[in-house]
């Protein structure tokens, strides 16, 4: 099953939800696997980015990347602000693939769970 970087970016945050519920072994093994290789692509994911950040970043004297004035981020030089949304969009639409785990709604029992995380795995769910 292929999916773009930007499509798992957010299963973190589903897989941390759930990880602690008592689900049936198969779906629980099924999970465990798809965030076992989720976590490699999104380790793969951030250091690419992280790597363009550095090539389009301005640099203090010492070749540094500049952070930016709140320091939640990195300066991006103004020049080169274009090339670098076109490098990390390249990356976001960066296909994987991935084990062709499909899961039904009731695989999952009763737990609870917000919508917004739900459309996280919603890829994965076959009706």
């Amino acid at each position: 099953m292929k999916r773009t970087l930007s499509e798992l970016l957010t299963f973190p945050k589903f897989y941390n939800a759930v990880k602690n519920q008592k689900l049936p072994l198969t779906t629980a093994y099924k999970l465990a696997k798809l965030a076992d290789k989720i976590n490699i692509e999104l380790t793969f994911y951030r250091e690419k980015l992280n790597q363009i950040v550095a090539e389009y970043s301005i640099k203090d004297e010492a070749g540094n990347s500049c952070p930016t004035q709140d320091g939640d981020g990195i300066q991006i030089d103004p020049l080169k602000v274009s090339e670098c949304e076109k490098q990390v969009e390249a990356l976001a639409a960066f296909e994987v693939e991935l084990p062709n785990y499909q899961f039904k709604l009731e695989e999952f029992g009763l737990i609870e769970i917000e919508p917004d995380l739900l459309t996280t795995i919603l890829p994965f769910i076959k009706e």
